[in-house]
């Protein structure tokens, strides 16, 4: 008979065949649930569904690693996109810069020349007359 105790944790266990007795129930069990769903059972079919299941699961799992890495990719190509932009838009500031800076000398240099041009012009004016 079985006795409650078993029901709040405590096995009975007076001898060795019993304990060893029990842990083989207890594998054979778990490989009987296995069986049973791994296996077709009585009902048709369902085996069937649960294999087709599982192989959508499977081919699901693989294209959403597919998509996964395209995403991915085309982060990474936007990312690298972006930072070639970056330094274009630096290399582009730091240029344009020195353009400004070289427009400042270029109007110096012509007011220079424009001047002695003037200078020049008002002497051989000063000479003819």
């Amino acid at each position: 008979m079985c006795s409650p105790a078993v029901f709040t944790g405590r096995l009975p266990s007076n001898d060795l065949m019993s304990f060893v007795l029990f842990f083989i129930c207890l594998v054979l069990s778990a490989i009987a649930f296995w069986k049973g769903y791994a296996c077709d059972d009585r009902h048709p079919g369902h085996g069937k569904r649960d294999r087709l299941s599982a192989e959508a699961s499977k081919k699901f799992d693989s294209e959403l690693d597919v998509v996964w890495l395209n995403v991915v990719g085309a982060i990474q190509r936007h990312i690298t996109d972006m930072a070639a932009a970056k330094t274009q838009m630096l290399s582009t500031k730091a240029r344009l810069d020195q353009i400004k800076n070289g427009i400042y000398v270029d109007i110096a240099s012509l007011k220079a020349y424009l001047s002695q041009l003037q200078r020049d012009f008002a002497l051989v004016l000063n000479v003819y007359r």
